[in-house]
């Protein structure tokens, strides 16, 4: 399971091995939960009243004993739906202090997974054809949730995209989940890294264990990106 989805709804680490706990006994007590989830029943108390809270778990008083139950799973999708609502609500007062970065020559570094899906996220938003070559494979493999949901964005907002692989990467299962028109180089072409071109942006995906994303914003640079991937498109494979 993806803790970090979890996480990413403001639930902590404490609440998510509590509720995650509760959600296998059915109903338990502070004790029970406590050795399900091997944590102290000081911090037990804690996250059940924070899970509380959060609509997340109920209790009842069964003669002397406090029982604790998980509410359905479903629940924390108003997390999604509040947390959607909060940004929007603040939305207009960030824009006004948000200030746009120059049109041309911008260089910018986004560090960890979050940081690549905000690079990702412009392409999507750009709505315009791409292309890319370079490792394919650590894309999924990296961020195996959001590669999917990536995918549908494109197929949703009708994104081109011609991508290049090695011709090691044929029958892969990313290369088969891929959207768009691929064509393959000999089995020398390898690239540890992903670059991707589109509008005036060029991006480029060093895949390590905390990835990171360069975006440079150029006409020049990216006319000259866009040379280089036809020489290899016009040479690759089927």
């Amino acid at each position: 399971m993806k803790i970090e989805l979890l996480e990413n709804l403001g639930l902590t680490k404490s609440e998510i091995k509590v509720y995650l706990s509760l959600l296998e006994l059915n109903s338990a007590s502070v004790s029970e939960i406590a050795e399900k989830s091997g944590m102290y029943r000081k911090n037990v108390y804690d996250a059940l009243n924070r899970l509380l809270k959060k609509g997340l778990v109920s209790f009842a008083k069964i003669e002397t004993k406090l029982v604790f139950n998980a509410n359905d799973p479903e629940r924390l999708l108003d997390f999604v739906e509040i947390r959607k609502k909060e940004i929007q609500s603040i939305l207009p007062q960030l824009k006004k202090i948000y200030k746009a970065p120059p049109i041309a020559d911008d260089v910018r570094i986004f560090k960890g997974k979050e940081g690549l899906k905000t690079i990702f996220q412009d392409i999507i938003k750009a709505k315009t054809e791409y292309d890319k070559f370079g490792s394919g494979e650590k894309f999924k493999e990296f961020l195996p949730f959001y590669y999917g949901q990536y995918q549908k964005e494109k197929a949703k907002n009708k994104i081109k995209c011609r991508a290049i692989y090695s011709e090691n990467e044929r029958n892969e299962g990313f290369v088969k989940d891929f959207i768009g028109d691929v064509r393959f180089l000999s089995k020398e072409f390898v690239d540890p890294s992903t670059t991707f071109i589109y509008t005036d942006k060029i991006a480029i995906i060093i895949w390590k264990e905390n990835p990171i994303g360069i975006l440079i914003h150029s006409k020049e640079v990216a006319e000259s990106y866009r040379y280089y991937f036809e020489s290899l498109w016009n040479n690759a494979k089927k």
